[in-house]
């Protein structure tokens, strides 16, 4: 009979263990470093911070772009709610201005100088 409870006691402390850590996967927070390559001078370096909640998912991105003298430029941050996000965004120079566009919206705009 104490075999049995043990049993039963053991099984039940694994299936909540394996409850939270199913939460803890569904809902984060989660983090992840993405590099993107603008060009042979300019790397975009991410850094997403992925959260969920029972309505939606949330990447909270922030960005710093990094040219070849390793001088960084930290353009910001924004949420989005696409896990394919950093194969959408897109890096525009215009005069001494950066701006980053996502689908078709515009993110931010930086001043270079």
């Amino acid at each position: 009979m104490e075999k049995i409870l043990v049993i039963v006691l053991v099984s039940i402390g694994i299936i909540f263990i394996c409850f939270l850590w199913i939460l803890r996967e569904a809902f984060g927070p989660k983090y992840r470093k993405v590099d993107i390559k603008i060009d042979d001078n300019r790397t975009l370096h991410c850094s997403e911070t992925y959260n969920a909640d029972m309505a939606a998912v949330f990447y909270d991105v922030d960005f710093i772009l990094e040219d070849k003298s390793n001088k960084n430029l930290k353009l910001g941050s924004c949420t989005l709610g696409d896990d394919n996000w950093e194969k959408k965004i897109k890096l525009h120079t215009i005069a001494d201005w950066i701006v980053y566009v996502y689908i078709f919206c515009v993110l931010l705009i930086s001043s270079c100088g």
